[in-house]
């Protein structure tokens, strides 16, 4: 029996996420992000604890089940709460569609997963909201 979490947008204090990336940002330096794009941010540590609540009380999670941060944004929004949550006032967003990126891997521009599934098997897990784990971050020395 296997038990697998599937997940998107990871982010956290470390480095080589989406939001480590937007921080890094030098003052006044724009940077161009997909408008077409949509997930669930989802922040390390909440993954983290979610899994730990899991096993610590014994849920016995078998098959597949999404695990995310609560809602949904486009990778615009995503970059325009990292700005204003991290109080970074100079960074203009440029919005653009996917296909101004050359990337080897094909994004499909709906990736949003529903938690459904987790929630009536551990009831009592929570997951935060996308932008409350964000604000989390601030003050906890992420990487840039």
């Amino acid at each position: 029996d296997v038990l697998v979490y599937r997940t998107s947008w990871m982010y956290g204090n470390g480095r080589g996420n989406f939001v480590s990336k937007i921080l890094a940002l030098k003052e006044g330096q724009e940077i161009k992000v997909v408008v077409d794009q949509i997930s669930n941010p989802t922040e390390v540590y909440a993954f983290a604890k979610s899994i730990l609540f899991e096993i610590e009380n014994e849920i016995g999670l078998k098959g597949i089940y999404h695990l995310t941060g609560t809602g949904a944004c486009t990778k615009f929004e995503f970059a325009q709460e990292i700005l204003r949550v991290f109080e970074r006032k100079n960074n203009p967003l440029i919005p653009v569609q996917s296909d101004h990126f050359v990337d080897s891997a094909k994004r499909p521009a709906y990736s949003s997963l529903d938690n459904a599934k987790i929630f009536t098997c551990a009831k009592e897990l929570i997951l935060p909201d996308w932008q409350e784990s964000l604000m989390n971050l601030v003050g906890k020395g992420i990487h840039d």
